[in-house]
């Protein structure tokens, strides 16, 4: 397969500014591509599959996925050139970017919970950080346990409860073959690393990032010594860049914290939706910590090929949620707006998810756990507890694939963590098209800048990707609000949020349909 320098050939405009039977033959990674196509075209796929249905290679790809915390979709090189990560643009080139990858309820323990079980918060029983997942539904790990799969597990866990940073094997669901993990804590320079599969607490020696990158090298040195013949899944968890922002590494080489901090002294380098909130400092340790994230993703990639299993292995690079990082003047995440739910989703699949590609896909955090195991080829194993969607073929490119129009998002409980001195946070709900946000804050709560609109926001994400206009209360909206308003409200009772109270249908100068 042709390996491409950072950016060459890329076609990625950037975005900153704006089991199969024993008789079946054997089928490679492009095979599986062909026959989608083919079965798209024809609909002569496979007998008793759908045309949404990855068939499955006779050898089973490995998974590793690997996802960071609060990093949001503008936070890599693509959707901001300030910030350099050419590992991940390389990534990028070598597969398929979604643009419209949204943390459906963008805090750190919900998105885990949706990534493990895929149901929505009401169901998992993790609306907001520090709950246990529920045991009401087989978790994506027990799956490709079942499956053959190796599993391990690296980096930040925080769905357990736990209450301290080491998690019982009764709470890792699956995750028995590896483990080298932690509930939640966020000490990237000093103190401990993880605690191992024995509970046994280990030390950080190197800034966290590198020393997790070891690990995941160690595993990957392992399987291909030791187990090349069993397919593995690995989730790599990173912790930056969630604050502290000033735990970046210090002797990061360039870019680094003075490069970073040296550009943002001139305005135009900043976000044009900056408003304070979080001080330069801050961002240019998180721009630093971005980096440097995707220096130890470097090391993995370059482990992977030079074990020569690139091309059998699938590789997501994500994050659980992004950080408003004082756009607005606001900080951290549970917000609507896309600073908060919009987050970096890049995949390679050699032969079977196109390379180069950007895709308008529109993709939730429910939607992990079912379209990875159709990616497998094993959408038969996705359990019917599974409220997601399987958007694999959609990400294998196949024309006329099943995809949604609109995705829920929606914190509604706000954690204590999210309380902030410039705008108080507020619980909302609301839908996520392609092109537009609209959300709801909690009945009877006023969130500064937004009391007068009725606790409603409405933003055309194409028109006004830096979402500075709110259309509510706009002429020329009614009908869009009016349509996006019965979604949320059809949404809402979907995923089990029908007592989530909704304010009046704001009524300005005689604008808005009134609620039927």
């Amino acid at each position: 397969m042709e390996r491409r320098d950072c950016g060459k050939g890329l076609s990625i405009p950037f975005r900153f500014m704006n089991p199969p039977s024993s008789s079946a033959p054997p089928r490679s990674r492009r095979d599986v591509l062909g026959l989608l196509a083919a079965g798209a075209a024809g609909g002569l796929l496979m007998p008793q599959r759908s045309r949404g249905e990855v068939p499955a290679p006779l050898r089973p790809p490995n998974v590793l996925f690997v996802f960071s915390d609060q990093q949001k979709n503008r936070a890599w090189q693509m959707n901001n050139p300030l910030i350099s990560t050419p590992r991940l643009m390389q990534l990028a080139a070598q597969g398929t970017v979604v643009q419209n990858a949204v943390s459906q309820t963008p805090i750190c323990s919900p998105y885990r919970a949706m990534l493990m079980s895929g149901q929505y918060p009401r169901t998992s029983g993790v609306i907001v950080n520090d709950q246990r997942l529920a045991a009401n539904g087989d978790r994506l790990s027990e799956v490709t346990s079942r499956l053959g799969y190796r599993n391990g597990y690296i980096g930040k866990w925080h769905i357990s409860a736990a209450s301290g940073n080491s998690v019982s094997a009764s709470l890792r669901h699956g995750f028995t073959e590896t483990w080298k993990a932690y509930e939640a804590m966020h000490n990237y320079s000093s103190g401990t690393a993880w605690y191992d599969e024995a509970n046994r607490a280990v030390s950080l020696t190197r800034y966290r990032n590198y020393q997790e990158a070891d690990e995941v090298v160690r595993f990957l040195n392992d399987h291909a010594a030791n187990h090349a013949d069993d397919p593995f899944f690995l989730v790599w968890s990173l912790g930056p860049p969630h604050n502290p922002y000033s735990d970046y590494h210090k002797t990061q080489p360039s870019p680094n914290f003075s490069h970073y901090r040296s550009l943002l002294n001139d305005p135009v380098n900043r976000p044009p939706n900056y408003a304070g909130g979080e001080s330069l400092d801050s961002v240019a340790g998180y721009y630093t910590m971005c980096s440097g994230i995707d220096m130890a993703l470097g090391q993995v990639l370059n482990r992977l090929d030079a074990l020569g299993i690139a091309d059998d292995t699938i590789v997501v690079y994500t994050s659980d949620h992004g950080d408003m990082l004082g756009s607005y003047g606001l900080k951290l995440k549970q917000k609507p707006w896309e600073e908060s739910i919009n987050i970096p989703f890049v995949i390679r699949y050699p032969g079977v998810v196109p390379a180069g590609r950007v895709s308008d896909l529109l993709l939730g955090s429910i939607d992990l756990m079912p379209t990875l195991l159709g990616l497998i080829g094993r959408a038969s194993a996705i359990p019917s507890s599974v409220q997601g969607m399987d958007l694999s073929a959609a990400l294998c490119g196949v024309p006329g694939a099943p995809e949604r129009d609109a995705l829920w998002i929606g914190v509604p409980v706000v954690s204590s963590a999210s309380s902030l001195p410039a705008r108080p946070a507020a619980a909302f709900t609301g839908v996520r098209t392609k092109r537009h946000t609209y959300a709801s804050f909690k009945a009877g709560t006023v969130v500064a800048g937004y009391g007068s609109k009725g606790g409603y926001i409405l933003h055309d994400n194409v028109n006004d990707p830096w979402q500075m206009e709110n259309l509510v209360d706009k002429p020329g909206s009614e009908a869009l609000q009016a349509n996006l308003h019965d979604r949320l409200t059809a949404l809402n009772l979907e995923v089990g949020e029908s007592s989530f109270t909704l304010p009046a249908r704001p009524v300005s100068r005689g604008l808005y349909i009134k609620s039927r």
